[in-house]
């Protein structure tokens, strides 16, 4: 294992592995609009600030050059959250630096077995390797990341050009298939592409994620899915190991590198910020914090300059802050912001909405009505589900949860869903005085550690029940 951890449940579907086809152009020809000398195309070159910008910057004139060459979408899931915008940033990069470092390392000779020299340059040899541009794609519109206090304050603080990250309404990814320059898809944070975009799963050749496995990808598909707090925990442990394996071998207990210069400091410091984020500051009481996301976080950290744990906890206090200002957002801010929806039993669509603040709180009730019927109407949706994530007045964590519908039939969909779902999540309590624009259907949630990863499985087994029954299936 890396970690030393041993990890029953981590599944490996398919061994690591770099994909070769056919003969490539010269790198020059084949970055025709990126800079080929820079750092993040160079082995053992630190990845500063500067560079991850430079980065940034090619991988959108590649991915908007209509003459350029294929490239590699690392997606990351349609929530946006901090992070999956934080893998699929930090795994681009990864993977268009390894090509590099691998075009140029097959394009030599082997060294002389005895003096150690290099007998120079070997062309035929071009014909092994494949140059891959992956390019980051952030699945929310530019104007909609202010809604993700969090991820909007971490890229300012480090000084991130968003202006050259790929967002929803920069790239749509099926035109760029039907273009032909599309070589293949990397899902990161999730293992289902959305509705709109999944047949992007025939040219699926990576899965990194932490959620269930729905197990759709091609069977061909390198795939890691481990049950751990944070995605970016997975995204660490994968490219420390790809960048570094060939070199030094398996990554053991005790590894302190940082991954041939990746972790030099703004990727680091991301990565870290992101498993703070989703393990509520690695505390041992969630569920979901394994001792993966300790050790990368804490391994990270400190190539980010966070050596002491006091200046670990300041910087989660600051990404909570952050993420759960929204007093000021409208409601249909409150909607977006972080938003899924799944296609589940008998084809019925049903989108969660989660924020922060309590479900009274989202505006006067008749506004917040219209705005969820417009919000259902413009998704075509059956179901939406309202996730309110807060503190308390006592100080303490709360959820709130809340059901919304466009007519009877629906509504009755409703009822039956929060009764299915009530035991999985501890109980569900009828809001006192009423849930405002919801009506009966606003409940406190008895596990407040209980977030959107287990309320939609929940969903989805009822669901699918009520499909087979429907269907006569026993």
């Amino acid at each position: 294992p890396v970690l030393g951890v041993h990890r029953p449940d981590l599944k490996r579907v398919a061994n690591h592995r770099v994909r070769r086809r056919g003969a490539m152009a010269p790198i020059e020809a084949a970055f025709r609009v990126a800079s080929t000398d820079a750092a993040y195309t160079q082995a053992e070159a630190p990845i500063d600030l500067d560079a991850l910008n430079l980065f940034l910057r090619d991988s959108r004139a590649v991915a908007m050059d209509l003459n350029g060459e294929p490239v590699t979408l690392v997606m990351g899931n349609e929530a946006a959250d901090l992070d999956s915008i934080v893998s699929a940033i930090t795994y681009a990069l990864h993977v268009t630096r390894r090509s590099c470092i691998d075009y140029e390392w097959m394009d030599r000779d082997p060294p002389d077995p005895v003096t150690g020299d290099w007998s120079g340059w070997n062309n035929e040899k071009e014909s092994q390797c494949e140059l891959r541009f992956a390019v980051p794609y952030v699945a929310c519109a530019r104007e909609d990341l202010p809604l993700r206090g969090d991820a909007a304050w971490l890229l300012d603080d480090i000084g991130v050009d968003v202006d050259s990250i790929i967002f929803a309404d920069d790239l749509d990814p099926m035109a760029l298939d039907a273009s032909g320059r599309l070589r293949d898809v990397i899902l990161v944070d999730h293992n289902v592409p959305p509705a709109e975009f999944r047949e992007l799963l025939g040219k699926t050749t990576r899965v990194i994620d932490h959620h269930v496995d729905e197990e759709l990808y091609p069977l061909e598909c390198d795939v890691m899915i481990g049950p751990v707090g944070s995605c970016a925990t997975l995204i660490a442990e994968q490219a420390s190991e790809e960048a570094e394996i060939g070199c030094d071998g398996m990554l053991g207990h005790g590894y302190t590198g940082n991954a041939r210069g990746l972790w030099a400091g703004p990727l680091a410091k991301m990565i870290a910020a992101a498993i703070l984020a989703d393990t509520q500051n690695l505390d041992v009481n969630n569920e979901r914090t394994r001792m993966e996301d300790y050790v990368w976080c804490h391994r990270l950290a400190a190539f980010a300059g966070y050596e002491e744990e006091r200046d670990m906890t300041s910087l989660y206090e600051t990404l909570k802050r952050k993420r759960f200002d929204q007093s000021g957002l409208s409601p249909r801010d409150l909607l977006r912001r972080d938003y899924k929806q799944w296609t589940l039993g008998d084809d019925v669509s049903v989108g969660i909405a989660s924020f922060g603040v309590p479900l009274n709180a989202m505006g006067d009730a008749g506004v917040v009505k219209a705005t969820c019927d417009a919000f259902m109407r413009d998704r075509g949706v059956r179901v939406l589900v309202l996730m309110s994530a807060f503190e308390g007045e006592d100080g303490s964590f709360k959820r709130q949860l809340g059901f919304a519908s466009l007519d009877d039939e629906n509504a009755q969909l409703c009822e039956k869903m929060a009764t299915a779902v009530g035991d999985g999540l501890g109980g569900l309590r009828t809001i006192e005085g009423g849930g405002g624009a919801f009506g009966a259907m606003a409940f406190h949630q008895g596990d407040a550690k209980a977030s959107r990863k287990k309320v939609q499985p929940l969903l989805a087994e009822f669901l699918e029940a009520e499909k087979e029954a429907a269907d006569g299936v026993s």
